[in-house]
């Protein structure tokens, strides 16, 4: 049995990319391995992918073994060929170079991320049944002390007026990572309330399905 408390843990946002490399194929396996030519990531490295599979695109990774022309996705598994159509994953994939941290967070809601079913009764049966069809959207806001001064601020600001997609890291305090790639907005404005802090919301939509990281 494990457990760990939220004290401590921090968020990022990537500031910066480097260019996005091509990914000329990618492999049916665990981990998935991506031909690249000399495409320069180095292990480690957190890349945000756009791919043919739909449950690739717009996700973040780490970047695992690496030789010049290929690097594996780590953590993931490509081995359904109805899922992950052979041949069918080409894209690309842009480092994170830089990070800045999201400073005096008050809170963090997350919302969504649950299945739905559909309800459905058949004409021999006195009873319905439930099949499951999709998950809702995962949404989440971030509270944060109003602080003209923090570095996040113009990042945030330019994601929030162009409206691409980047990632958000939750670094946990017992050294899990979780990689959100998500289009992120800020009020611009602080809340008001007499006698409390003055915050501002920071909302992300997430893009797709997070990726966690143990460490190892």
């Amino acid at each position: 049995m494990a457990y760990t408390l939220p004290n401590g843990s921090t968020m990022d946002v990537a500031a910066t990319y480097d260019a996005a490399v091509p990914m000329t194929s990618i492999t049916n396996a665990a981990p998935a391995v991506v031909t690249s030519t000399a495409h320069g990531l180095t292990t480690g490295d957190i890349v945000l992918v756009t791919s043919g599979w739909s449950r690739f695109n717009n996700r973040a990774f780490v970047v695992g073994t690496v030789t010049i022309d290929t690097f594996q996705l780590a953590g993931t598994d490509t081995t359904d060929i109805v899922v992950y159509p052979a041949g069918g994953g080409v894209g690309t994939a842009k480092a994170a170079a830089t990070y800045v941290q999201i400073n005096q967070i008050t809170g963090v809601e997350f919302s969504g991320g649950d299945i739905s079913f559909l309800d459905v009764q058949f004409l021999e049966s006195d009873s319905q049944v439930q099949i499951p069809t999709v998950k809702s959207a995962i949404s989440m806001i971030l509270t944060v002390a109003d602080d003209p001064g923090q570095a996040y601020l113009p990042v945030l600001e330019a994601y929030d007026a162009n409206r691409s997609i980047n990632i958000l890291r939750l670094n946990l305090v017992n050294g899990n990572t979780i990689l959100y790639p998500a289009i992120t907005t800020i009020n611009a404005t602080p809340t008001v309330t007499i006698n409390e802090l003055l915050t501002r919301s920071i909302s992300a939509a997430v893009q797709a399905q997070p990726t966690r990281y143990e460490r190892t």
